[in-house]
């Protein structure tokens, strides 16, 4: 079980060395060590196996340019297919009782098959946009875990300062329809993941045929430039 939390707070300097560096330094360093014992771990390598084959996905990983048409392929067959997918994720994460701020780092290994510490957890606690129906806009949520210390959440508080930033009311903003907010933020979410802006228009064209504008390559490049800068 997980809790929402909002709180402040600004790193602290002592002796002329920052703190809060520090101790992000050895949470890090545990994240590892637990990232490679989890890698050899018997069991892991099994249920490893059996999430690979039952997603198509090759024993010994793909490349860069294999994990792009892989998720395109999945993006073709429909969204059901990528909730699918992440939903066998998640309880695959629960056999080892790891925490949301894991998933970036099994979605990566379970795909490419290597043990990229940039995508272990950066925190003891997990960052998460919703959408609010009733508000139409979106709000970022703390999720702090058992071993989360309000330490924890002063120490990254520049990290989720950058992500509150991009809240749609946080400052004043040209005015525009909220749902260009949601469109822009899938736009992000995609690029990120490696897709390039032809590739995300056609997405979306094939999701929202009847969305105004048209999305083309140029709307979704400007859009995610508007959040990189945020």
């Amino acid at each position: 079980m997980y809790n929402s939390v909002v709180t402040s707070g600004e790193n602290r300097v002592e002796n002329g060395e920052n703190v809060a560096k520090k101790e992000k330094t050895l949470v890090n360093d545990k994240f590892k060590a637990k990232a490679n014992r989890l890698v050899n771990n018997d069991k892991f390598k099994d249920e490893l196996k059996k999430l690979r084959e039952q997603f198509k996905i090759p024993i010994n990983g793909m490349t860069y340019e294999e994990e792009r048409i892989w998720y395109k392929d999945k993006w073709g067959k429909g969204i059901q297919e990528i909730k699918n997918f992440h939903f066998a994720l998640s309880k695959f994460r629960g056999k080892f009782k790891l925490y949301s701020n894991w998933g970036i780092f099994l979605l990566h290994y379970i795909l490419s098959n290597k043990l990229d510490y940039r995508h272990f957890p950066q925190h003891s606690f997990d960052l998460r946009w919703h959408y609010n129906e009733d508000t139409y806009e979106n709000e970022l949520h703390i999720i702090i875990f058992p071993n989360t210390t309000i330490d924890d959440i002063k120490n990254d508080w520049a990290e989720i300062k950058k992500r509150q930033k991009r809240l749609y009311s946080y400052k004043e903003k040209s005015p525009r329809d909220k749902w260009c907010i949601e469109r822009d933020s899938w736009f992000y979410e995609l690029w990120k993941r490696g897709l390039t802006c032809e590739e995300i228009a056609d997405i979306r064209y094939t999701e929202f045929p009847k969305e105004k504008p048209v999305p083309d390559a140029d709307l979704v490049r400007k859009a995610i430039n508007r959040l990189k800068n945020v």
